[in-house]
């Protein structure tokens, strides 16, 4: 059995994010695939600098570290702020850089984004797919789903979004 991680790179409590890698695990966990569902509140780290790298050792990112080597494959869905990564999400890529280059061990990576406005992760996507690629991760797909709470209603994705998302899901299967 291949075991998936899927973590939501929010820490808002109630993300279109996590609902999304929830409907992922809902609809493609099966016999031979187990999909995890994970999300960065709980390994939230103190503001990187040189200084407190001296100081401290987060716990969080050493169960972080800990975490990633257990999995055969990552989903990560991140928004977008204003363009960029969430901060707390480049955060702890900082405090990573600084134990591991190697973290994702070359091991496939499905990157996904939601918006419940229309332009879902348009600046992120490229930025992110690079970022992770430094630490090891090998992109083999990658899905955004504008318009959130008009595309996913009761649990249920509007057509064209469940095509789509099931193509990516489908090469980053394969990939495993």
């Amino acid at each position: 059995m291949k075991k998936i991680l899927a973590f939501s790179w929010s820490n808002n409590i109630e993300s279109i994010h996590r609902q999304l890698l929830s409907y992922i695990q809902q609809n493609y966990n099966n016999e031979d695939i187990s999909i995890e569902v994970k999300d960065i509140r709980g390994f939230e780290t103190p503001y990187f600098s040189l200084e407190r790298e001296q100081e401290e050792n987060p716990e969080a990112l050493d169960r972080f570290l800990e975490l990633i080597p257990h999995y055969d494959g990552y989903v990560f869905a991140t928004p977008e702020y204003n363009g960029w990564m969430p901060a707390i999400f480049k955060n702890l890529l900082d405090w990573v850089s600084r134990k591991s280059k190697n973290l994702f061990e070359e091991k496939p990576l499905l990157s996904l984004s939601a918006s419940p406005g229309p332009w879902a992760w348009l600046n992120n996507r490229v930025y992110m797919t690079k970022v992770l690629g430094y630490f090891g991760a090998k992109s083999v797909a990658e899905y955004s789903i504008p318009s959130f709470y008009e595309n996913m209603k009761d649990w249920e994705l509007e057509e064209s979004h469940k095509i789509e998302l099931s193509k990516a899901m489908d090469s980053f299967m394969k990939s495993l």
